[in-house]
């Protein structure tokens, strides 16, 4: 019930609201002339008027601005080529390379491969990477022989393999660019 007051109470005052208006003088773009007025008589003053001091507003202080000097000399200096990484090749890495009368090519899921490779005077052991289809790796080891039996660490299994290896020295550096090859289910 006090809603239906307070909703009857809210129109009522709506509608006195929007009732008739009285007519009230809307002001105009156009001024009207104001009567006019007679000029202000002058009175000599005994003393002269004081004049007002001008405002100064505070100046700050110049900025540095960095620029630089021109020169009448023009170089043109080219950006630099791609350049490759460049891995130094001992002399004794030259006959580094995968000896394909010893490594197998294909193996038995589950049996063993051999790889082998020849070898680096100076070498003191070989770092042998075997990876599958995805680059995982499988298998990391080392070998002082330049020859692997692969898969008595692991298990081969129905998929390819790839493998790599490449001399240390004696301080543990690698001396040549890797050799390797693909290893496959035979099947």
């Amino acid at each position: 019930m006090k809603n239906y007051s307070i909703m009857l109470i809210f129109m009522v005052m709506l509608l006195v609201g929007c009732g008739p208006q009285t007519a009230e003088t809307l002001p105009t773009l156009i001024p009207s002339p104001l009567p006019p007025t007679e000029p202000p008589t002058q009175v000599a003053s005994p003393t002269p008027a004081a004049t007002n001091t001008p405002f100064i507003r505070a100046t700050l202080p110049p900025t540095w601005t960095p620029v630089i000097a021109p020169t009448n000399t023009l170089t043109f200096t080219p950006p630099p080529a791609a350049t490759a990484i460049v891995v130094p090749t001992l002399a004794a890495c030259t006959n580094f390379l995968v000896d394909f009368e010893r490594t197998g090519t294909t193996f038995a899921v589950g049996g063993t491969v051999t790889v082998a490779w020849t070898a680096v005077p100076g070498a003191s052991r070989y770092r042998v990477v075997v990876t599958d289809v995805f680059g995982a790796e499988v298998y990391a080891g080392y070998s002082v022989e330049p020859t692997i039996t692969l898969g008595t660490d692991f298990r081969l299994e129905d998929q390819r393999y790839g493998w790599s290896a490449y001399p240390e020295d004696n301080l543990a550096q690698q001396m040549c660019i890797p050799v390797g090859g693909e290893l496959a289910p035979a099947g």
